[in-house]
């Protein structure tokens, strides 16, 4: 468990996800793909870390996937109450470990520390999610029997310097060129494997790392 003054790290209340005001259409499709991304993989013990609304971990359990989870505000009930910087499994892996939307909670001088204890308790894959600043346009394609198409137009907003807001101390997208150094960090304990915007959240960009063979 975490020391009790990690607590007040905390961001945000419980009531902050509430459903109708929390899950915007395009957020939904983040869990979404999320999900997808866990079931084709065939695997099936996995970590979410940052239970938020708990709809990820739910829906995962009902499709036969052994889940546990990891938060710092024990309001949410995680199985594991702990940070992303003192994360200590014993010695445990889990076979995806889903960290979307989480790593920008910390400021960027903690991901190192953060990845290295990831690296340590995932067994395979890591799916990483993060919030790209830009000017975007989308539009959707609907067209019978067929897929949904997505256009989007994104323009990073690389002149402008991110300002923590009360959560947020960085995001990709910015004049910091976080994204580089995001990636040049990630690269020391995992191999990278996809990075992508999502089509029908293009606010997540995406990383999907497995493990670094020594």
């Amino acid at each position: 468990m975490i020391k009790d003054e990690a607590l007040s790290t905390i961001q945000v209340p419980k009531e902050h996800y509430d459903f109708l005001d929390y899950i915007t259409p395009e957020r939904w499709m983040s869990y979404r793909h999320q999900i997808e991304l866990v079931i084709k993989s065939g695997l099936k013990k996995v970590l979410v870390i940052g239970i938020g609304d708990n709809i990820v971990p739910g829906i995962l359990r009902t499709q036969g996937i052994e889940v546990e989870t990891c938060d710092i505000d024990q309001n949410l009930k995680p199985d594991h109450l702990q940070s992303l910087t003192e994360l200590d499994f014993n010695g445990k892996k889990f076979d995806i470990i889903i960290c979307c939307q989480v790593l920008e909670h910390l400021p960027f001088k903690e991901i190192e520390n953060a990845l290295s204890r990831l690296k340590q308790a995932t067994q395979s894959i890591l799916i990483i999610s993060l919030p790209e600043k830009a000017f975007r346009l989308s539009f959707m394609i609907k067209l019978p029997k067929m897929n949904n198409f997505y256009l989007n137009i994104r323009i990073p907003l690389l002149f402008m310097k991110h300002t923590f807001e009360g959560q947020h101390h960085w995001e990709l997208g910015t004049r910091e060129n976080y994204k580089k150094k995001f990636k040049e960090i990630a690269k020391k304990y995992f191999n990278l494997d996809q990075c992508y915007v999502l089509e029908s959240n293009p606010y997540h960009h995406f990383f999907i790392f497995s493990i670094l063979k020594s």
